[in-house]
């Protein structure tokens, strides 16, 4: 069984909505992360990405949960947004996890927040006195 299935499924063989979110909140977490589901820790201890992300979620730099190959380009907001919704769906209880429509929802609120600082780092580019000239005359034929 892989680690991107949901505990519950270990015990019943059933997969629900819930148990799909579960998995789901793991793919999220090795998004973000860029880490896989289990890390191999020093000494050969495997460590579950779940409990790698809590130890530092606890410390409070979303740096260090970040993928370094994003080179800490991305949004603060949005990153916290989209780690809380992947952690979220790992809740062990599954009466505690978010639907598939709620994480839908964060999601689309997390893209949302990337791309208005995106049109606005665009709009920061183009000079604030209206520079852009131009000429209404016709051109000669």
């Amino acid at each position: 069984m892989t680690s991107k299935l949901a505990f519950r499924y270990n015990y019943t063989f059933k997969f629900n909505e819930k148990s799909d979110v579960y998995s789901l909140g793991i793919v999220l977490l090795e998004l973000i992360t860029g880490k896989p589901a289990i890390i191999k820790g020093t000494d050969d201890v495997n460590i579950h990405i779940v409990e790698w992300v809590n130890k530092r979620v606890e410390r409070g730099d979303i740096h260090e949960i970040m993928d370094p190959k994003l080179k800490g380009k991305f949004n603060i907001n949005s990153a916290w947004k989209f780690l809380e919704a992947a952690m979220t769906c790992t809740m062990a209880m599954a009466s505690q996890r978010m639907s598939a429509m709620e994480l839908l929802v964060e999601l689309k609120q997390c893209l949302a927040i990337e791309l208005s600082e995106e049109i606005a780092s665009r709009a920061a580019d183009f000079p604030q006195d209206g520079g852009l000239e131009i000429d209404t005359a016709p051109s000669p034929r």
